[in-house]
Order: C-alpha cells, then sequence, then structure tokens
C-alpha cells in the first residue's frame, strides 16, 4: 500500500500540472477541441486524487489532515472538486484556470 501511495503522490502534481495545461490552453486559444477533454482530465485528477485521499487514511489511521502537507491536498481536493460540481451544474467551462491554479 505504501508504494501506491508513493506512486500516486509522485503522480498528482503532474496530473494536476496537466489539467491546469488543458484549461489554460483552452481558455488562451478556444475551440471545441478540448470541450470535453477538460472535464475528463480533471474528473481523472479527482478520482486520483480521492484514491490517495483514501489509502492515506487506510494506511496511516487516521484522516490526512495532520499536518500542512495532508492538509493542502485535502484543499486542492475540495477546490477542484467543487469547481468540477460548479462546471457541471452551471456548464460555465470558461474559469477553470483561475481554479486550477
Amino acid at each position: 500500500m505504501k508504494a501506491a501511495i508513493d506512486f500516486i503522490n509522485f503522480l498528482l502534481p503532474g496530473l494536476y500540472l496537466i489539467t491546469f495545461g488543458i484549461y489554460f490552453y483552452d481558455f488562451m486559444y478556444g475551440g471545441k477541441n478540448f470541450a470535453n477533454s477538460k472535464r475528463i482530465f480533471l474528473f481523472i485528477t479527482l478520482l486520483f486524487n480521492a484514491i490517495y485521499l483514501v489509502l492515506r487514511t487506510v494506511a496511516f489511521n487516521h484522516p490526512p489532515i495532520t499536518n500542512v502537507f495532508e492538509i493542502f491536498t485535502v484543499l486542492a481536493f475540495s477546490v477542484s472538486f467543487s469547481y468540477f460540481l460548479l462546471e457541471l451544474l452551471t456548464d460555465i467551462r470558461g474559469t477553470g484556470p483561475f481554479i486550477i491554479i
């Protein structure tokens, strides 16, 4: 389980960076190229973040809120998930780079 936690911990910043890049590219250049793929990348990133939070909770027998780094992980997940729901409900897709950064 520790190896999975370490792997996802290594993978998450890259996923957030790729997601931000796609949202930023779509914001700057527009078009319909990334209309649905933005949501898919954000969903995949959120899925890996949720798996990471659950694995850390199970492995260390406490929720990930005991130090600054764990709290920032929960905060990143919370903000991204809130934006994901907001984007699904309102269908406003232009604010993504500002929220995800």
